[in-house]
């Protein structure tokens, strides 16, 4: 228990790279799916941009979240630790990284949705003499933001999975949350929801894909019998280390995400569908990059 992972064989390698570029494929495949179903049932008026700005915030984070930044602190912090202080030691530091991020994520998400009328004429700014329409992209900041404690349990998840050389339900973290809001979708559908009712029911299926998530990196933890009950360490020098690791591995995942943060603010100023249509070109744009 104590002596820590040995040496990484090449087909283990092999199983963890194919693991997470198929997983990864078919995410972006039915993200793809998801955008298009999107966009039938939104369409690309006003009703689109705005639920796709609101999006924006939850997007941002599952991006940083799921697609580097505790990964990158994660891991090594985790493998140090369980090479000096055994299995439980390292596990240890892992429900104390788990628990500081989605206490984070849960003060930042109550912040934001008391401040979501400042947050909504911060990224529409073009739609500043439109109260009606503010209102409603703060409706659905509130109900978007409660994605990020979620977000944040399993992306903490995923890299305690990863660190244990387990790479399949990681990789399949983004194709769940698809599928939750796939179904939202459906949902919508079925119910002849449009318009604004239609993205609210986007919001929740939002929801329910990070409860997906979780569940899915739940169950393949259970599998690998590994405690999640137990010993907090949040004062161990592994903790400590991925504390101050954090900040620089998110900076490092931001950039892309503030630039189209940046552009979707002045993309308010523009025709109705501006917006939309910023969003749907940048999809089809990641898909040939990501694949």
């Amino acid at each position: 228990m104590g002596a820590g992972p040995g040496p990484v064989s090449g087909r283990a390698w092999r199983s963890a790279a194919l693991a997470l570029g198929v997983g990864l494929g078919f995410s972006r495949l039915l993200g793809l799916a998801r955008d298009m179903f999107f966009a039938g049932l939104l369409g690309g008026g006003l009703a689109a941009d705005i639920f796709l700005a609101a999006f924006r915030l939850p997007h941002f984070a599952r991006r940083l979240l799921h697609e580097g930044a505790p990964a990158l602190a994660f891991i090594p912090a985790f493998v140090r630790e369980e090479a000096h202080g055994g299995r439980e030691s390292a596990l240890a530091f892992g429900r104390a990284a788990w628990l500081e991020l989605v206490l984070a994520a849960l003060l930042l998400s109550l912040a934001g949705a008391a401040a979501a009328g400042a947050l909504a004429r911060m990224l529409l700014p073009g739609l500043s003499g439109e109260a009606a329409l503010l209102e409603m992209t703060a409706g659905f900041i509130r109900l978007g933001l409660f994605y990020l404690p979620l977000a944040a349990g399993a992306a903490t998840g995923s890299a305690l999975l990863m660190a244990l050389g387990h790479y399949a339900a990681p990789a399949c973290a983004p194709l769940v949350l698809n599928l939750g809001l796939l179904a939202a979708g459906g949902l919508a559908l079925l119910a002849g929801h449009s318009g604004s009712a239609a993205a609210e029911t986007l919001c929740l299926g939002l929801i329910l894909g990070g409860l997906l998530q979780n569940a899915v990196q739940f169950m393949a933890a259970r599998g690998l019998r590994v405690r999640l009950a137990g010993r907090v360490s949040l004062t161990a020098p592994a903790n400590l280390g991925f504390l101050r690791a954090m900040p620089p591995a998110i900076c490092g995942a931001a950039a892309h995400q503030l630039h189209m943060l940046a552009v979707t603010v002045a993309a308010s100023f523009l025709h109705q569908g501006g917006i939309s249509a910023l969003y749907y070109a940048e999809r089809l744009l990641e898909l040939p990059v990501a694949l």
